[in-house]
C-alpha cells in the first residue's frame, strides 16, 4: 500500500463501504415505490432510519442525495417511474441532468484544488527565500566571527 495502511484495515473499510452502499440502494428502492414506501417521506433522516447509517454516511455520497433529489421531483410530479422499467429508478431524461450535476460538483472541486496549490506554491516559495536569506546570513557570520573590543 502506498499510504501505509495495512491491508486487513483497507479490505475492512471497502466490505464496510460497499454493504453500506447496499443499504442505500435498498432504502431508496423502497422509496421509489409507492407500494413499500408507505408514508414515509423522501428524506435523508428517513434512510437513516431506514438503514442504520448515521446522516453524513448517506450525504457523504453525492449519488444518493442526486437520487434522492430525483424521487422528490418524482413524487411532487406525480410521475414516479417504476423501478422495474429503468436501471435504479432514473428516467431516460434525467440521466444527463445528473451527469451534467456531478461533473459542475468535479468541476468546482477541482477549482477549489487548484487553488489551494498555488497558495501552497506561494508558500514553499515564501520559505525558499526563507532558508536562502538564512543560509545567506550563516555564511556571513560564520565567515567574519566576532571580533572583541581591546583591553
Amino acid at each position: 500500500m502506498t499510504d501505509g495502511r495495512p491491508a486487513e484495515l483497507v479490505e475492512h473499510q471497502e466490505g464496510t463501504k460497499e454493504k453500506n452502499d447496499r443499504l442505500i440502494v435498498d432504502a431508496l428502492m423502497q422509496l421509489e415505490d409507492p407500494s413499500r414506501r408507505g408514508k414515509r417521506r423522501a428524506t435523508v433522516p428517513t434512510i437513516c432510519e431506514m438503514t442504520g447509517l448515521s446522516p453524513n454516511s448517506i450525504r457523504g455520497r453525492q449519488w444518493a442525495l442526486d437520487r434522492l433529489n430525483g424521487i422528490k421531483k418524482a413524487i411532487r410530479s406525480g410521475t414516479l417511474a417504476d423501478s422495474s422499467s429503468v436501471s435504479e429508478g432514473e428516467t431516460p431524461d434525467s440521466t444527463p441532468r445528473q451527469l451534467r450535476t456531478r461533473i459542475r460538483a468535479i468541476l468546482d472541486q477541482n477549482a477549489l484544488l487548484y487553488a489551494e496549490i498555488l497558495s501552497l506554491k506561494a508558500i514553499i516559495a515564501n520559505q525558499e527565500t526563507t532558508i536562502e536569506a538564512l543560509k545567506a546570513r550563516s555564511k556571513i557570520s560564520l565567515a567574519q566571527p566576532p571580533r572583541r573590543a581591546p583591553e
